[in-house]
């Protein structure tokens, strides 16, 4: 009996790996996809959800990245423009004065806590850039817009100039948030 659920169990296993290396391999075959996070909604996208932007031939299709089924397309020729925008955001974050005290106690005995503990006074600050791109649509009488947001470590500039070539949009200059 514990065979067959564990050999039912590895059925199960192989048949959604080869589903997901069947859908890997169809989406390498197009021309360039780059991962995304939805700034709003659209389609039956929701904001906040990966994406995957497929540019095949004929329009840039949306996959969100929890199922293997194509979300939303748009057409090249329903681009009516293309904007990339940043906007920082500064984080802070408190020192940790006991842990600096304990580990310069640790080390350099009372003084060091004294320096240790000093030393974990104020804040620290990050600036984090996120980039954004903007593209606006036609959807029958009106203008719509779609909001991508970058996944970091993505070659997103390479996917948005190849948007801007297919669609022959030219981009709108950078603008901050």
């Amino acid at each position: 009996m514990f065979y067959i659920i564990w050999f039912g169990v590895w059925i199960v296993v192989l048949f959604f790996a080869l589903r997901r290396i069947a859908k890997d391999k169809e989406l390498s075959e197009c021309n360039m996809s780059e991962s995304f996070i939805a700034g709003n909604d659209f389609g039956s996208i929701k904001k906040g959800d990966v994406l995957l932007g497929v540019l095949k031939e004929d329009c840039i299709y949306f996959y969100n990245k929890s199922d293997s089924e194509i979300n939303t397309s748009l057409p090249y020729n329903k681009i009516t423009g293309l904007k990339v925008t940043s906007d920082t955001e500064i984080i802070e974050k408190s020192k940790s004065v006991g842990g600096r005290a304990v580990l310069g106690g640790l080390i350099l005995g009372p003084v060091g806590a004294i320096v240790g503990g000093m030393s974990g006074i104020g804040n620290k600050t990050k600036q984090e850039v996120s980039n954004y791109i903007l593209i606006n649509y036609n959807s029958g009488d009106d203008v719509s817009a779609i909001l991508l947001k970058e996944v970091p470590a993505t070659n997103w500039t390479k996917w948005m100039k190849e948007v801007e070539t297919r669609s022959n949009c030219l981009p709108q200059k950078s603008v901050e948030l």
